[in-house]
């Protein structure tokens, strides 16, 4: 897929759709959509899980400053959960968590982890290693709908670990 992303601007804004308001009450799969935005241009793909739920492609390195597209899958039994990076194509291995909430978006790379929390109660991201906080505009933010977080361009890292929690 050609990209239509440019590379300048002061702000990276994160759409993140949670479709998983509950993942403990019931259904077997469900389906957590997560696209990051550049520039208002927005693309989605929808990944369906495999029988294992377990896909391994050659990683490649993210896109300085770019948008980082992906889609995430998630199920309630361990191992079917995976993530597929739209530009690049690379697939992303998501484990889930302690809690059974959270799930953790993994790039395997070498480089520096990034760990992101994202706390409804408080309406906000925070970077785990760094204590950076992404801000969530929506004040209103319910389990399901859009959450639009805003901050200065995030350094390139390579490596990034979300953990993306839909306690409600």
């Amino acid at each position: 897929m050609k990209s239509k992303i440019g590379f300048k601007g002061l702000f990276l804004k994160v759409v993140i759709f949670t479709l998983c308001a509950n993942m403990v009450t019931g259904a077997d799969i469900c389906s957590m959509k997560w696209v990051y935005f550049f520039q208002n241009v927005i693309d989605v793909l929808t990944v369906q899980p495999t029988d294992s739920g377990q896909m391994v492609v050659q990683p490649t390195d993210f896109l300085p400053n770019s948008t980082q597209y992906f889609t995430i899958e998630c199920g309630s039994r361990p191992g079917l959960f995976y993530a597929v990076h739209i530009e690049t194509g690379q697939v992303l291995d998501v484990e889930r968590d302690v809690s059974p909430h959270r799930v953790i978006l993994a790039a395997p790379d070498d480089s520096l982890w990034q760990q992101w929390f994202l706390d409804y109660g408080n309406r906000r991201v925070t970077n785990a290693a760094t204590q950076m906080v992404l801000a969530i505009e929506d004040s209103n933010f319910v389990p399901g709908a859009a959450v639009v977080v805003e901050s200065l361009k995030v350094p390139h890292t390579p490596n990034q670990m979300w953990i993306v929690d839909t306690t409600t």
